[in-house]
């Protein structure tokens, strides 16, 4: 027998197969596709596993040190070149875009909080998310504040030094922590900073609350940027709107450590405590008015 003929006939049967596969209906074909990937994104969803504590921390410290290695060096590159190479809206749009980076790089493992102030407001209108989370996510955020600081000491040390050999608070000691204008009392700034905070909360929950209509996911994080840039461009003359504990005081404890002593928390009838204090209860009026007013209880944000 022909050795072409016995292929041909061995062959006939896949052909035949593939002949039927061939005059199928383009609609089944697309609807059994369809089908597929429906099965394997389930399957993908099935396999997901929420990440421990301790790697949520670590995205925490993680993330808050890379919002305060861009925010931090936008403030010292601005502030140690007098102005030549920036100014405060360079700042406050750095600072933005930071936040944006920062949402980026932990919002997939721990949500990205970021902020001890949204750590504790959230957990206190989301029974969700456990208390015995609430001092790891905050001091991992302290923490990483801690490092971040430390990195753009190191890289601008000699332009430090040139600046503010002394080390004084209003050369380099506003670098790295907020203080209030010398108008301002401790009891006007402290306003200030509970209200600078309940605007940027309103903003934020808006932005995460799922039942919002106009809620584009991938775009929560640039968003979110450009809420804090204008927090900064709005609210930022009484006391440079701290918004943040973990950087806040983080950036004291470094910054006392480096050189500028005790005076980072006894300056200003020890204003120190004030932009810890403030966001978190500035927060907590914020959130729980647009709860009020809009109505929408926040969920767990999923990863």
């Amino acid at each position: 027998m022909d050795i072409t003929k016995v292929l041909s006939w061995h062959s006939s049967g896949n052909s035949f197969e593939q002949l039927q596969e061939s005059t199928k209906h383009p609609v089944d074909v697309e609807v059994a596709s369809t089908v597929d990937s429906l099965a394997s994104t389930e399957n993908l969803e099935e396999e997901y596993v929420e990440p421990t504590l301790q790697r949520k921390c670590m995205a925490e410290f993680f993330a808050t040190f890379i919002l305060v290695g861009f925010g931090a060096g936008s403030v010292s590159q601005t502030v140690l070149s007098e102005n030549e190479l920036g100014n405060y809206t360079h700042i406050t749009m750095c600072w933005g875009i930071a936040v944006m980076l920062a949402i980026n790089i932990a919002g997939s493992t721990s949500g990205a909080h970021l902020n001890p102030a949204f750590t504790i407001v959230f957990c206190i209108y989301n029974h969700q998310f456990p208390w015995r989370a609430v001092p790891w996510y905050c001091l991992s955020q302290t923490v990483g504040a801690f490092f971040g600081f430390a990195a753009v000491y190191c890289m601008y040390f000699r332009a430090f030094m040139v600046y503010d050999p002394q080390c004084t608070i209003e050369r380099g000691g506003r670098i790295f922590a907020s203080f209030p204008q010398i108008n301002e009392t401790q009891f006007s700034a402290f306003v200030a900073e509970v209200l600078c905070s309940a605007f940027f909360m309103v903003g934020a929950f808006a932005l995460g609350d799922p039942r919002n209509p106009h809620m584009i996911k991938p775009l929560v994080p640039v968003l979110t940027g450009a809420l804090v840039v204008a927090v900064g461009m709005a609210f930022g003359l009484t006391t440079g709107y701290a918004l943040n504990p973990a950087v806040d005081f983080a950036g004291r404890v470094f910054s006392s450590m480096a050189g500028w002593g005790s005076t980072m928390f006894t300056a200003y009838n020890n204003y120190w405590w004030v932009p810890v204090v403030a966001p978190v209860l500035g927060g907590w009026l914020g959130a729980g008015s647009y709860i009020i007013f809009i109505g929408n209880q926040p969920t767990r944000f999923k990863n």
